[in-house]
């Protein structure tokens, strides 16, 4: 499985306070989208609009649009802004399957650029022509390691009228890629260097809003995290598989999920250690698996840790590992067994010190996780 990291990367036109320029990227477990939105003109009025782009366009792929039909249909609303008060955004939206094939469509603004074996090429498009506008088309696909750039026209504009009699344009900004990789540079300082170049460019100075978006695919680092017995006791064994067949990182978070992996894997679960103290639940230890604690105390632990923002590497406790296999993680992956437990759910301890149960507090970790990027499935049982 890879993944698709994003990194953006934006400057402001000279004397705004916003950047007129709006950038997203979403994920699910087939897909990866982003956006990048220009809107007209500078400032707040150019952030709104590009911002009610970028989420309409979002919207109208998850609402099932294919990105061609959601890309045509923001596109031809457009036209009407060209002659009524209304936002006028362009556009550049990307949509990378899991497998790596992609779809790119882009309005009044730049196409793509993909990076493969450390050179940089304009990918080609193909003009569509809607009811009262047009996109450009761009597809293809991303091998491990390859990388695909989107930018606003503040990049490939650079130069403007001077240096460049037309822009810098997308040819420039590749042949700029393509020297920093040949003389060593490092792809993680590659968004840093075209801004900088832009801003050399055009006068030491930001001329207009420029924003830069890439996708960089690698191997994916997952974590399964099995917490709670199921609703049916008949799909312990079910579950207990389907938990010891994922790849990657794993850990369980529950003495009764533990107990249930132990017995339908038919293997030894042995104490690590003996501390029971709330703010450090003990630790086991089972063939195949990378962490084993307690359950709704440890998540709702790590869950705080993530949401502060907490250095990770202060303690190395059952609650710390387990909190840095999620920061580490890409792609996370819940089985969140709904048996109830009497024992948690009426424990006055546990509820006098504000201990969310299993399923809340799994809700609340897959919100913070998205926040972060990552990919979150949560698969009920």
């Amino acid at each position: 499985m890879n993944f698709f990291e994003d990194t953006i990367l934006q400057a402001r036109k000279q004397g705004h306070s916003v950047c007129g320029d709006h950038a997203l990227c979403d994920r699910t477990e087939t897909a990866t989208m982003a956006v990048v939105c220009d809107g007209i003109g500078s400032g707040v009025y150019a952030n709104i609009a590009a911002i009610t782009c970028a989420n309409r366009l979002m919207e109208l792929v998850r609402s099932g649009l294919s990105l061609k039909s959601a890309a045509g249909r923001v596109a031809d609303s457009m036209n009407r802004a060209r002659t009524e008060e209304m936002p006028f955004s362009a556009f550049v939206a990307l949509r990378v399957l899991s497998s790596g094939h992609f779809t790119c469509y882009a309005f009044e603004n730049p196409g793509p650029i993909r990076i493969r074996g450390e050179v940089a090429e304009v990918l080609p498009q193909r003009h569509i022509a809607l009811k009262h506008e047009r996109i450009a088309e761009s597809i293809g696909s991303l091998a491990e390691g390859d990388t695909l750039i989107l930018c606003s026209d503040g990049v490939t504009h650079a130069g403007l009228g001077g240096r460049h009699i037309v822009g810098w344009e997308l040819p420039g900004v590749a042949r700029e890629i393509n020297a920093y990789l040949r003389r060593g540079g490092v792809e993680s300082r590659l968004l840093p260097r075209i801004l900088n170049a832009v801003k050399a460019l055009s006068g030491r100075a930001f001329q207009d809003d420029a924003t830069l978006l890439s996708l960089r695919s690698r191997k994916a680092n997952r974590l399964t995290l099995w917490t709670g017995p199921p609703e049916n006791r008949a799909d312990d064994y079910r579950l207990a598989r389907l938990f010891d067949e994922a790849g990657g990182k794993k850990a369980i978070c529950g003495s009764t999920t533990s107990e249930i992996a132990a017995r339908e894997l038919s293997r030894r679960v042995r104490m690590l250690n003996m501390d029971a103290e709330i703010g450090s639940p003990p630790e086991y230890q089972m063939e195949g698996v990378d962490l084993i604690t307690e359950g709704a105390v440890t998540l709702n632990q790590a869950m705080r840790l993530l949401e502060e923002k907490v250095d990770l590497g202060l303690r190395d406790t059952a609650v710390f590992k387990l909190s840095r296999l999620l920061e580490a993680a890409d792609s996370v992956t819940f089985l969140l067994g709904t048996g109830t437990n009497l024992g948690q759910e009426h424990d006055p301890l546990l509820q006098q010190l504000g201990v969310k149960p299993r399923r809340r507090v799994v809700q609340e970790l897959e919100e913070i996780l998205r926040e972060k990027g990552k990919l979150v499935t949560v698969k009920r049982f």
